[in-house]
């Protein structure tokens, strides 16, 4: 169900979705929004999508997921920093794997989750041109992240990664999920999620 809000901005790259869980997002600015969830908190939102999860107005524009994704020479995108920021440890509890999942060309943040090597990290973006990033991932993973990719697809999709975030998380496990605020007209996400 698509929920009303503002119209997105046409940008070069196409038009993108305004897109919002109801919880309040850990962290927020003018250009994006984060949560981060547990394994059960993202089974109560795949129960209830259509009363937890805002929508606004999409259309990417091009076939190709992929054009979307900003190349990141140098530093990971800022969502992913900031998280890392405050966590720089590697989880507790044993081996620690990482999925960086939809990571686009975020070459340095699939770099930075790793925090120098503690962790085992997978890339997985099935839009990647690099064949290596687009196999399936197995197994089980401590920490899952998604930055800016559910802002990127149809809503159709974004429940589909969500419901890949869940299945492939631990049970003690987190995923941080990042989307852009901007692309909405002024900065603001639907209105029925007061963010």
């Amino acid at each position: 169900m698509l929920v009303p809000g503002p119209k997105p901005r046409r940008s070069p790259k196409g038009l993108q979705t305004c897109f919002s869980f109801r919880r309040p997002p850990v962290r927020k600015s003018t250009s994006h929004a984060t949560w981060v969830f547990t394994r059960p908190e993202l089974g109560r939102i795949l129960r209830s999508w259509d009363k937890d999860v805002a929508v606004g107005v999409h259309s990417v524009g091009e076939a190709d997921p992929f054009v979307t994704a900003i190349k990141r020479p140098k530093a990971p995108a800022v969502p992913l920093r900031q998280h890392l920021q405050r966590h720089p440890k590697a989880p507790p509890n044993g081996r620690c794997r990482v999925l960086y999942h939809g990571m686009g060309q975020d070459y340095p943040g699939l770099r930075a989750i790793s925090r120098g090597g503690s962790c085992a990290v997978t890339g997985y973006d099935p839009g990647q041109p690099d064949r290596r990033f687009r196999k399936k991932p197995r197994g089980k993973f401590n920490e899952i992240y998604s930055i800016y990719t559910l802002n990127v697809v149809p809503e159709r999709t974004a429940r589909n990664i969500v419901q890949q975030i869940f299945d492939l998380l631990k049970p003690k496990g987190k995923a941080v999920i990042a989307v852009r605020r901007d692309t909405c007209g002024g900065g603001l996400l639907p209105r029925s999620h007061d963010l």
